[in-house]
């Protein structure tokens, strides 16, 4: 009984010890940001829409999405 105690005592400490330096190595999490940018016109031409333009809208109000 004493050996079936031991053994396993042994593989227990060989586990945890190389468990331990695994999870300590493990990456960093970074932060990520979103954020939406200036707005800005831009011109419109029917030509490009396949819906169409609304009447009398000659541009876009657009703003850039960043994400780090």
């Amino acid at each position: 009984m004493h050996g079936r105690w031991s053994s396993a005592f042994i593989v227990l400490l060989i586990s945890i010890f190389f468990t331990i330096p695994v999870t300590s190595r493990a990456t960093v999490h970074r932060t990520h940001s979103v954020v939406l940018g200036a707005m800005h016109k831009v011109a419109y031409s029917k030509e490009g829409d396949p819906s169409g333009d609304a009447e009398g809208e000659e541009s876009l109000r657009i703003r850039a999405l960043l994400v780090d």
